[in-house]
């Protein structure tokens, strides 16, 4: 059972169909539905997002394996004072070198509301049925975040 909180188009078939597993058991064990808050996502979307972000979310979600070069410039824009805008952001994104952002950019990943729900146990099943986990409330952000890794990362530059 899936309490859909947004538009569930543009993600890939086989993560819905784990997703949909994962969500059963999850309700036969706490009788309470997955509550999804993001899939799929636009770059622009991504830029909104990333603009409300302090430098230590930016370098903590992005920067994991090394900071790129679309991290640094979003940091360097707040590092001058100036307020990280969805526009700015949005161009430092459609200019970057690097081309992976997040698996949300080609609908490989959802977010999840953790309000009321039993993180151990869903995190759990989700890596059980295939998909890493990130509990986004480390950083500051009220989700938990389920990546697909089942497909390549694809380049998404608007």
């Amino acid at each position: 059972m899936i309490d859909w909180q947004c538009d569930s188009a543009g993600l890939k078939p086989e993560m819905v169909a784990a997703l949909e597993r994962v969500a059963s058991e999850y309700f036969r064990q706490c009788a309470k539905p997955l509550r999804i808050t993001s899939g799929r996502r636009s770059l622009r979307r991504q830029a909104e997002l990333m603009s409300g972000m302090n430098r230590e979310q930016l370098v903590s979600l992005y920067g994991a394996k090394g900071i790129p070069d679309y991290i640094q410039a979003l940091c360097q824009i707040l590092d001058r004072g100036d307020k990280l805008t969805p526009d700015n952001a949005y161009d430092v994104l459609t200019h970057r070198q690097e081309g992976y952002i997040s698996r949300h950019l080609f609908g490989a990943a959802v977010d999840l509301d953790p309000a009321e729900m039993k993180s151990i146990l869903l995190r759990h099943l989700l890596e059980e049925h295939g998909f890493t986990t990130l509990d986004e409330r480390e950083f500051g952000l009220a989700c938990v975040h389920a990546a697909w890794p089942g497909c390549p990362e694809e380049i998404v530059r608007d």
